[in-house]
Order: structure tokens, then sequence, then C-alpha cells
């Protein structure tokens, strides 16, 4: 049986435990190293990654921004030999030929379609979709119930706000938001925040300015 620590407390950190929980694991703690709570989801949390023994330890990553999360996942991987295994809610769908890569966490719900492809610590969040023949790059995310089409290719570290929907055969650059309920029915390039229905271009972005 798998054991887990969860890096992170907050609301993403309880839909990964879940998703860990849904599948027989257990959680042996969670880290905060900004809060001051000594349980969460009635499992202790430690505010220090030096306070636990993580050598050769599972461990989930609950940070919901992609550029911080990345942050986070370097600094691990240059202080201890941890292992970041993905993590897929037993009531996700996978489909025939898809594939993801390592730390990457599949929510509730969630759709990976046929011959699909996600990269390292990417999120596909609760009842979201990404459908067949589809890309999302390392660090990227879904938020809830965000969808697609098919041929779609979601650059690195970009972000699909809540509920947004993507026509088939387009692609979101690298380092962009896609803002909730958008309407995307062109490629959007990188380095941008877009919104609207239609979705539309709002301005540009500096890489890893927090947008949650």
């Amino acid at each position: 049986m798998s054991e887990f620590y969860i890096f992170g407390a907050g609301g993403h950190a309880a839909s990964i435990a879940d998703a860990i929980i849904s599948n027989g694991w257990k959680i042996k703690a969670f880290i905060d190293e900004t809060g001051s709570k000594a349980t969460f989801l009635n499992f202790p949390v430690v505010n220090s990654i030096e306070k636990v023994s993580l050598e050769n330890s599972n461990i989930a990553i609950a940070i919901g921004d992609n550029a911080q999360r990345k942050k986070v996942v370097d600094r691990l991987k240059k202080t201890g030999s941890f292992r970041f295994p993905p993590v897929v809610h037993k009531t996700a769908y996978t489909g025939l030929c898809s594939t993801y890569g390592e730390g990457t966490v599949i929510l509730a719900g969630a759709n990976l379609g046929a011959n699909s492809h996600l990269g390292d610590f990417v999120i596909l969040n609760s009842g979201s979709s990404l459908d067949h023949d589809s890309l999302m790059g390392d660090f990227s995310s879904f938020a809830p119930s965000a969808v697609t089409g098919g041929h779609v290719k979601i650059g690195s570290y970009s972000a699909i706000g809540i509920g947004a929907v993507l026509r088939h055969s387009i692609s979101i650059g690298e380092h962009t938001v896609i803002g909730s309920a958008s309407l995307v029915n062109e490629s959007i390039p990188q380095e941008v925040v877009a919104f609207g229905a239609p979705c539309k271009i709002i301005r540009s972005r500096a890489i890893g300015t927090p947008y949650l």
C-alpha cells in the first residue's frame, strides 16, 4: 500500500487527499510551511520538511499555482531523494493509449481522452476534460469543469480557468492564463491573459506572475 506526504494544506490539498484515499492509499501527514495548523482533515500537519524523514517517500504537491508548484518541486529535488507518483482519482477516466507524467494529479470525475498526454506535475482538476489526441505541457493546469475538443495543445505552465471551453484543434502558448467561463475559438499565444466569450487577449503576462 502506498503512503504519501502532501505538500500543502489548503483546498487543493483536500482534493488530492481525496484522490489518494480513493485508491486505498494512506496519508502520513501534510506539510505546510506557511501556516500554523496542527491537523488538517484529521491528519497531522508539520511546518517544515526538516521535521520529518522524507527520504525515498512518496510526495504529492498540492500547490495550485503552476510557477509556485515548479519552485517547490525544484527545491525538493535538490534536497533529497523523493518520489512523485502520479495520483489519479478512482472516479477519473483515462482513455486508450493516454499517458501522464510524474507528479501529475487527475482529480474526481476528470476525463483524459484517448491518445492524449499530460506532462509532469500537471493538474487535471475535478470534472475537467482533455479530449482525444491532445497534450498538456509540464506544470500546466485545468481548473474544475474546463473542457476541450480533440487535438488541443496546452503549453507548459499555462492555466485554464473554471468552466472554460476550448474548441478542437487549437493551441494555448506557454505561461498563458485563460479566464473562467471563456469560450476559446482560436489559438492563443504564449505569455498573455485572455478571457471572454469569445475569448480575447486582454494583456501580456510576465512569467511567474500569480494568478490564483
